[in-house]
């Protein structure tokens, strides 16, 4: 068995990463450390009082050991963990010191262009694409093109470059930014048989695949040419769901209608202490106006607010938000403040709207995700958001933040590299022992799975909600007719306004049409839509950014839309309800 060279297109770049060394110390371990400078304790005793599982409990007091904080010692036969004078005295201070350390380094790194692995440089043999055939001359080789032009548009994730780059002990800071672009190079792999060498240890599934297929197909002709073949290779199109998170979950999490969402804007500002990152995907200037006080009053506390935007609300006319946002920032500039709140000069293209901020510690933070547009709502219409403070949920969705916070050139600025760090020590902090429920993000096209999963698996009834009914309503209503044939599940459609290019005319005969189907299909004027759900039987509901009747998120850019799969006992139930007794009020109001 002949071994055949296969090129595999990438991209090669070096970036200085800055980064800790060492892990900080978390708001459980600070618990723990009071609690021993207060008294010895036995490891039960602990468990007990804090709630913690016993093995996350030990991995605290081993590292307050290490560092010398906390000692070991026996007592009438018993063991137990008492501070020491160092201990007792970071114990008083309002965060414990780190013990980390701050270094740099250039780290070099690949892309492939198939299927957008990261690559250490290192695990790598790359060639100048004008030196391909000479370095394979003489040689069985086969080289992949993309059918399709492979985008430089898509950077790789920081958090998928921290992960691949970093150690486990490193915590990215910053990433220097560079005017070097980076360079198409080709990466020469080994292949014989199922054996592919050349690309480390670990080759993803979708590029092993791709390599021998290749492999297989052509090795004939590549062994008997005198010169390397080429041959195309579909790219792979990102296909990644988030990890499900098991987090605590309140009745009082699911924020709707707009007196609710007002109050938990207001709550944002008035809790944090530290950090808030909002995204609105539109800005009207009289509505953040508005806001400046609760900001103002926020960032002379000491926190720091950054505000990013997606788009214009006018297709027409782009720059209607970019204006608002432009008009912010003199204002800002001129109270002196915009040092403390920055308005982002550049869109995000993003739909999604999204809060992070802390709950006055460093340490504990909370994430906002929903339908509501923070700075260009009046708080008048139905809205819905969900409210999530485990820290894994809310690292995932710091680093989806920070990819939204970069520009298209691909730069990692200092907000992005902010975010990813506060991301990665997020994820390390231990779950709430009291998880009621799963949470998952979904991104762009991923909301086709929730769907498909509501036409399977739905017993008895599902509920969309849409701000508009336009074009892209189809597939959707498909589905929904699809759960209605096969199980007799009663689908119930509700929508604020039709969208170009439907008319009210064709929404009435597709009303018309749907009830036959078993589907209620119907507008709802008050109080007005503009939350976007779905939700099934009693337990699963996704609150999301996405119009789901007149959307249709292309999978070039996931971010485009982002939601939150939410399954927890009744929660489905709960909305339902809620809604009900909404529109209820509203009918009393004008009778």
């Amino acid at each position: 068995m002949k071994t055949l060279i296969v090129g595999i297109p990438v991209l090669k770049d070096i970036r200085r990463f800055h980064f800790e060394k060492g892990r900080r110390w978390t708001v459980f371990e600070h618990f723990v450390l009071e609690a021993l400078a207060k008294d010895d304790w036995t490891i039960a005793a602990l468990q007990t009082a804090s709630d913690l599982p016993r093995r996350v409990l030990i991995e605290i007091l081993i590292r307050l050991m290490r560092v010398g904080w906390v000692e070991l010692l026996t007592t009438g036969g018993t063991v137990v963990f008492r501070s020491t004078p160092l201990g007792r005295l970071n114990a008083t201070r309002d965060e414990l010191p780190p013990v980390t350390k701050s270094a740099a380094r250039f780290l070099s790194f690949a892309v492939d262009q198939l299927t957008g692995t990261i690559f250490r440089g290192r695990d790598l043999t790359t060639t100048p694409e004008n030196q391909w055939r000479a370095r394979t001359q003489g040689r069985a080789a086969v080289l992949i093109s993309p059918t399709q032009n492979a985008s430089d548009s898509n950077p790789p994730e920081i958090r998928r470059l921290a992960d691949t780059l970093l150690e486990p002990d490193e915590v990215l800071t910053r990433v220097d930014v560079t005017d070097v672009r980076p360079r198409r190079r080709i990466a020469l792999v080994a292949v014989r048989g199922d054996e592919i060498a050349g690309l480390g240890t670990d080759v993803p599934i979708a590029l092993r695949k791709i390599i021998l297929d290749v492999a297989r197909d052509t090795s004939t002709q590549a062994q008997s040419s005198s010169a390397a073949v080429t041959v195309d290779a579909p790219a792979v199109a990102e296909k990644r769901l988030h990890q499900q998170r098991q987090v605590e979950f309140h009745s009082d999490d699911l924020i709707l209608d707009g007196q609710q969402h007002r109050d938990v804007f207001e709550a944002v500002f008035a809790k944090a202490t530290h950090r808030v990152i909002l995204h609105s995907t539109f800005v009207n200037l009289a509505h953040a106006k508005a806001a400046l006080p609760l900001m103002r009053a926020c960032a002379e506390r000491g926190t720091r607010i950054d505000i990013l935007w997606g788009q214009s609300d006018n297709k027409d006319e782009v720059n209607q938000t970019r204006k608002a946002a432009l008009a912010l920032r003199e204002i800002l500039a001129h109270e002196g403040i915009d040092d403390r709140i920055r308005v982002h000069q550049t869109s995000t293209r993003s739909h999604a709207k999204l809060v992070l901020y802390d709950l006055g510690d460093p340490d504990r933070y909370a994430a906002l995700i929903g339908s509501c547009n923070w700075l260009s709502s009046g708080f008048y219409s139905f809205e819905a958001t969900v409210r999530l403070r485990d820290p894994a949920i809310v690292a995932d969705i710091a680093f989806e933040l920070a990819e939204l916070a970069r520009p298209r050139d691909g730069q990692i600025p200092d907000l992005a590299s902010e975010l990813a760090r506060l991301g990665q020590i997020l994820e390390q902090l231990p779950p709430s022992p009291r998880a009621r429920a799963r949470v998952q993000l979904v991104l762009g096209a991923e909301h086709a799975q929730p769907l498909h999963l509501a036409r399977d698996e739905s017993t008895r009834e599902i509920l969309l909600l849409s701000h508009r009914l336009g074009a892209a309503a189809k597939p959707v209503l498909k589905a929904l007719t699809a759960a209605s044939r096969a199980r007799n599940v009663a689908p119930t459609v509700y929508y604020g306004r039709v969208s170009r290019p439907v008319t009210p005319a064709d929404a009435l005969r597709e009303t018309e049409l749907l009830r036959s189907e078993g589907v209620k299909l119907a507008p709802v004027l008050k109080p007005r839509i503009h939350a976007k759900v779905l939700c099934w039987d009693d337990d699963n509901i996704v609150v999301t950014s996405l119009n789901w009747l007149s959307a249709d998120p292309s999978t070039d850019y996931l971010r485009a839309e982002i939601g939150i799969h939410v399954q927890a006992s009744g929660i489905a139930k709960a909305f339902r309800e809620r809604l009900a007794a909404a529109r209820d009020l509203d009918k009393a109001e004008n009778d």
